[in-house]
């Protein structure tokens, strides 16, 4: 604008009132078409969009004028349509409003193990109880044959992304790992994704490997540091089982050296090497058959021979 009226500016000025007052005629050359801005953040994941509002007597911008810069930036994907309606609508202007957002890629999550029953849990003890029998801390775990002990969860293939302007993103595959039967354990038949026990037995995590071992063997007494046994299969004791606690198995029972006061319970055999001097209070009961080095004041019960 090179001409306009100096008077006029000088008594708008002094006067300040409401009213518009013509400084100059207006030129073409001053009318402007609004200035559509579309950036594109460094990842190309995400647009935006600045409106310079249009001068004088030129139109607001439509959505599709909107949609028409973007494209040209070739902005194709995850178009935000309320964001792109507001700016026309609403006539958002001189303000970064983001309309479009790509998609990241979801990689694959890897195969992983599940168990069922795990070997290395802690014994449950009512830690509440005004006494607690610390007996029971027994470490063992039993399960039957037919019992599921383990599954894999498989690996999954992930799901592509694609950033705004249409590439695509390339998701990672899960990563698979090695399901392998231990000693004692086998693929269910209808279910190879899972692990069943092929016997009675005691679970044992060896080297980060299921297994299940029909046989229990205690290599010292069996007191406080092992508490009191509850056994599927045969137990075999080198120490001596001390006075209070309890050794119970569905299979045989070896000790080889003395029972005190405890309580001894078979649904097979048992035999005990260094004998029983059980003050009263031992019990020794066997469905099977029942050998002693020797027996002292215990109540014993057998379905079969006693030895002594």
């Amino acid at each position: 604008m090179k001409k306009y009226d100096e008077d006029a500016i000088s008594h708008f000025l002094r006067v300040a009132t409401q009213e518009r007052v013509k400084i100059a005629p207006r030129s073409p050359a001053d009318e402007r078409e609004a200035l559509i801005n579309v950036q594109l953040s460094r990842d190309n994941m995400s647009a935006s969009v600045t409106v310079e509002p249009p001068f004088f007597t030129k139109p607001w911008p439509k959505r599709e004028d909107i949609l028409n810069a973007m494209r040209a930036k070739s902005v194709t994907f995850g178009l935000d349509e309320e964001a792109i309606g507001k700016i026309a609508d609403l006539r958002i202007d001189n303000d970064s409003v983001v309309v479009a957002q790509g998609r990241p890629a979801e990689n694959g999550k890897n195969a992983w193990i599940e168990r069922l029953i795990d070997p290395t849990r802690a014994p449950e003890v009512d830690e509440t109880a005004e006494t607690i029998d610390h007996r029971k801390r027994s470490a063992i775990i039993n399960v039957h044959q037919g019992d599921r002990i383990a599954v894999k969860h498989p690996a999954t293939p992930g799901v592509d992304g694609m950033n705004v302007v249409g590439a695509v993103l390339p998701a990672k595959q899960g990563k698979d790992l090695s399901f392998s039967a231990g000693a004692g354990l086998a693929p269910e038949e209808n279910d190879p994704l899972s692990l069943i026990a092929t016997l009675d037995g005691r679970l044992v995590d060896i080297a980060g490997k299921l297994q299940v071992m029909p046989e229990l063997e205690i290599d010292g007494d069996v007191d406080f540091g092992v508490g009191n046994i509850d056994f599927t299969g045969l137990v075999r004791i080198k120490g001596a089982v001390r006075e209070g606690f309890k050794v119970l198995s569905e299979g045989d029972i070896e000790i080889h050296q003395l029972v005190e006061a405890a309580h001894v319970e078979s649904s097979g055999n048992i035999t005990i090497h260094g004998g029983v001097r059980g003050m009263g209070k031992a019990r020794i009961v066997a469905a099977g058959s029942i050998t002693m080095g020797f027996a002292e004041q215990a109540h014993i019960v057998s379905g079969g021979d006693v030895h002594a």
